[in-house]
Parts: structure tokens; sequence; C-alpha cells
């Protein structure tokens, strides 16, 4: 990953912005002027990440102070997401897609904790 000119290292970054919230990018898209306005005004970092769960994308909106990272999650529903998280890709969004096998009329493995199924008959 190569960093534009003047913009300081991850690991700095993660230090000044250790608050991250993850937005849908469709939630984004949907509401981008209010998510611009709001994300501006409560301080976060100009340049935003993303991280990719498949099937979905999701952008991470970085902030110095808690409690500014916490009215941003409120106001949009986001999720938080820590930094070791991001970097090791490790994080799964609270709704997140899972295959479930089938076989016959029958399924092999159904949903737990909100999740959504993905039915391949």
């Amino acid at each position: 990953m190569t960093r534009t000119r003047g913009e300081p290292p991850p690991s700095l970054i993660d230090k000044g912005f250790p608050f991250q919230v993850a937005l849908h990018c469709e939630d984004v898209r949907l509401n981008f002027d209010q998510v611009m306005l709001l994300s501006h005004q409560l301080g976060s970092y100009r340049l935003n990440q993303s991280i990719y769960v498949h099937p979905d994308r999701y952008i991470i909106y970085m902030f110095a102070e808690e409690r500014d990272a916490a009215c941003f999650l409120k106001a949009f529903e986001g999720e938080w997401i820590t930094p070791e998280q991001r970097r090791k890709r490790t994080w799964v969004p609270r709704y997140s897609w899972m295959t479930v096998g089938c076989y016959g009329n029958q399924v092999a493995s159904a949903p737990d904790k909100g999740e959504h199924a993905v039915l391949l008959c």
C-alpha cells in the first residue's frame, strides 16, 4: 500500500485517530452529504480507509476523540472497528452473509446472531 506525498505512516495515523467507525458503503452513498458534513464537523481524519468483507465493502472513518466517534456511530448506525482488526483484516461486521449448503430440501446449517443466510440450491 502506497502513501500519498506528505501523509504520515498508517501506524502514526492509528495512534492519532484510534477510534474508528465502519459504515457500509451503501449507507455512505445514500447519505453522502450528511456523512461528509458530520465527519468533517467532528474532526475525522481527512483520508478514509476501506475494508472488504465478502460481499460488502465498508468505509472506515477515524476520529481522535471517542465521543466524536460515538456521535458519528449513533448518527449513521455504524460499527466499531479497532486499528488492529483493520490492519489484520479480522473484523467481522454485525450482519454478514453466510453460505449455507443445501442437500435436497434440507438446509445444512442455519444462521445465528442475526446473520443473513444465502441459500445455494
